[in-house]
């Protein structure tokens, strides 16, 4: 009915979100990610991408997680 934007607006009315909601999403997506290069960094994770896009991040300490653009999953 509506064309798009291109800015999300008609994805976020599907689910309830707001700009602001998606905007607070996307912040704390970015302070997520930046731990977690910190954890690379300093050489106690490593990450990889996986043939689905996921990509996953093995903890020195044996721990083994799955992130996708909506969540993290917990694989070991």
């Amino acid at each position: 009915m509506f064309p798009d934007r291109g800015d999300g607006a008609r994805e976020r009315r599907k689910i309830g979100m707001s700009a602001k909601d998606d905007h607070q999403s996307v912040a704390s997506k970015a302070a997520v990610m930046a731990l977690i290069g910190r954890l690379v960094n300093d050489g106690v994770a490593e990450l990889n991408r996986l043939t689905n896009g996921d990509i996953e991040l093995s903890l020195r300490s044996g721990e083994v997680f799955h992130l996708n653009e909506a969540a993290i999953t917990r694989v070991r």
